[in-house]
């Protein structure tokens, strides 16, 4: 029997819900009662920390969509300009072919190979669109190597210049809200965390207490799996010479040794048999009367390593 706790922060706090009234109205003394006087587990205190846990979650998606708010507006206003900048990267690349570095007084980025680089950040590709416009601005007027592209494309580029002062304060703006929403993550998941804990530890008292009965473990608000779990492959090293005790091997599994060495194996129950000898050239079948055993490193020099099937 086991306990499938919660996987999200709004389980958790419904958890606790549940559990809190349930657990207060127990008869005591009791399991769950002791774990949490021993451990200073108080329960209103954990409300306390459960409600500011969930106001500063709240908060935290109020910024996260205020933050997708203004990123979204920041975009819409970036796309036109973003457009025309490329055409005028381009058309200038084409007029300085024979000497590329002249891009670079445009604010423009090139690699080694003349191929003009973006910047991928918003921010960034807002001050290099700047960059442009302001550089095209120094020319006398009708005088800009641009300006044949721009009439013929129709580009205004000092309406593109008020687009993109207005796209980098909504990328600020979002820039603010991301910065608030994780300061409140942070704040929340302080705050929920040790009640998490506490919540595992009265499950795992609770399992303790109602052992023969998991319905009563369910009653109190959590989910009881009883479901028989798969055993899980292990691999175990063993000092030269080292002897030890394994339990809920699975019988019916085999164990293997991986490389070379030489393990022994008899029922823990029987400290008079004789270990069998298992080598890297064979696999040993866990029979019944295995799932506890001895098993024992019979190499004096040199460690050996084997796996085996456990169940959890």
């Amino acid at each position: 029997m086991r306990i499938t706790f919660a996987t999200t922060f709004s389980e958790w706090v419904k958890l606790f819900k549940k559990v809190k009234p349930k657990v207060l109205a127990l008869p005591t003394p009791n399991t769950i009662d002791s774990y949490m006087t021993e451990n200073g587990v108080d329960l209103a205190n954990d409300e306390t920390d459960v409600d500011a846990a969930d106001a500063a979650n709240t908060l935290a998606d109020e910024k996260e969509k205020s933050a997708e708010k203004h990123t979204k507006a920041g975009n819409l206003l970036m796309k036109q300009p973003m457009k025309d900048h490329r055409k005028c990267c381009q058309n200038l690349k084409t007029i300085y072919r024979t000497n590329v570095h002249k891009l670079g007084d445009w604010g423009i980025t090139v690699d080694n190979e003349s191929k003009i680089v973006y910047k991928t950040n918003a921010d960034d590709h807002a001050v290099e669109i700047k960059a442009l416009i302001t550089k095209h601005g120094t020319f006398p007027a009708g005088t800009s190597p641009l300006q044949q592209l721009l009439d013929e494309e129709e580009i205004d580029l000092a309406q593109n210049e008020i687009d993109v002062d207005a796209a980098i304060v909504e990328f600020d703006k979002a820039d603010v809200d991301n910065g608030k929403k994780e300061e409140k993550i942070v704040e929340r998941d302080n705050k929920i965390n040790p009640v998490i804990e506490h919540l595992r530890g009265i499950g795992q008292a609770a399992v303790k207490m109602y052992v023969s009965n998991p319905k009563k473990a369910g009653d109190l608000g959590f989910t009881i799996d009883s479901s028989k779990q798969p055993p899980v492959l292990k691999l175990v090293t063993l000092k030269p010479g080292e002897e030890k005790t394994y339990d809920r091997l699975d019988v019916g599994s085999f164990i293997t040794i991986q490389g070379e060495g030489e393990i022994g194996i008899r029922p823990a129950n029987k400290p008079d048999a004789p270990l069998v000898h298992i080598n890297s050239l064979q696999k040993y079948l866990i029979m019944y009367g295995y799932g506890k055993s001895v098993i024992k490193n019979l190499n004096s020099t040199q460690k050996t390593t084997f796996a085996a099937e456990f169940h959890q």
